[in-house]
């Protein structure tokens, strides 16, 4: 499904009643709701995310190179056949070294990812600043929401529009798991951002 077609869905969910959004306004709605939810996924994360989208592109290329290797024992002697073999101890290894040499790399990677998942990195940062990532992604959603509809999230409410919103927005745009935050923690939320905006 497009993004503006889920940022739709957002809309109806939240003003059932209303008029649609127009292509416009649905594409820029998605656009403010998918950096809410990737921030959220960054307050959530322990790893920096260059880090992580890197480490896992290696060890995924690793797997696969090792995969390759072990499955076609005939093409690895076709290749073994074109290795060179150079006197010197600085030359290229023999494919038998090189075969451990990968499966030594996967492992690497893989500690490499364990040991960077206490890594402080933006997630922690971004938690120490604002709180819970859920947090974060309701108050990104406070911001939008009044954008577009013109009106503050309520205070008091524990339902209405803006609950409705933030939960079709959460089953919409969030990646990963599809858990929606509680109406409770909405409500807080919601509640501290109305106070800091009138004050």
């Amino acid at each position: 499904m497009k993004p503006a077609d889920k940022a739709q869905l957002v809309w109806r969910a939240a003003f059932p009643k209303g008029e649609p959004l127009t292509d416009d306004a649905a594409a820029a709605l998605a656009h403010k709701v998918e950096w809410a939810a990737t921030f959220r996924a960054v307050a959530a994360s322990t790893l920096p995310p260059e880090d992580r989208e890197r480490l896992q592109r290696i060890q995924g290329h690793a797997d696969k190179l090792a995969k390759a290797l072990a499955e076609y024992p005939a093409t690895r002697d076709r290749i073994e056949q074109c290795w060179p073999d150079f006197p010197k101890a600085s030359t290229p290894p023999d494919l038998r070294r090189t075969r451990r040499g990968i499966a030594a790399l996967r492992k690497a990677v893989h500690r490499a990812s364990e040991r960077a998942k206490e890594h402080p990195g933006a997630g922690r940062f971004l938690r120490n600043q604002v709180g819970s990532p859920e947090r974060i992604f309701i108050l990104r959603l406070c911001r939008i929401y009044k954008d577009f509809s013109g009106k503050l999230p309520p205070q008091s409410s524990r339902g209405g529009p803006f609950m409705r919103f933030v939960q079709e927005a959460s089953q919409q745009f969030w990646k990963g798991d599809k858990e929606v935050p509680s109406p409770e923690t909405i409500h807080l939320a919601a509640k501290r951002r109305v106070r800091s905006t009138v004050k």
